[in-house]
């Protein structure tokens, strides 16, 4: 996760399972959640999710920063989720949080983008937790 001052992602080229969209994606004081779904995250998606809520909570208080950007990031692991599942899953997440109190926003899946960010000099502006 990293608190980015200012971000923008432009679409680069899509993926076959892409969502339709060719529009940049721009946010301000915003939390950037790099997110990858693993195979092991099918086995328990209530775990998953809860514990990823928590994390993007937390650094949400620690930074005092309401605004959530979700990036289905699929570059950290080999292990890979199906790709229904892992779109599923973080738009859960992302309801999830706008639900209680954050301005969550999810960025269109499946889309490989050229990414532009701003991140805070912090230690605590850049973390990273494996679920």
């Amino acid at each position: 996760m990293l608190h980015c001052d200012a971000m923008q992602l432009t679409p680069h080229t899509l993926a076959d399972h892409a969502d339709d969209t060719s529009e940049p994606f721009e946010a301000q004081q915003t939390i950037l959640v790099l997110a990858h779904v693993e195979q092991s995250d099918v086995e328990r998606p209530g775990r998953t999710l809860r514990h990823a809520y928590k994390n993007i909570k937390w650094l949400s208080r620690k930074r005092q920063c309401d605004g959530v950007v979700i990036h289905s990031f699929a570059h950290l692991s080999s292990s890979n989720a199906p790709v229904d599942f892992s779109r599923q899953l973080l738009e859960q997440l992302g309801e999830r949080l706008q639900n209680n109190g954050l301005n969550a926003q999810t960025t269109p899946f499946g889309v490989n983008n050229e990414l532009h960010l701003h991140v805070q000099g912090e230690p605590m502006a850049k973390y990273f937790n494996e679920i």
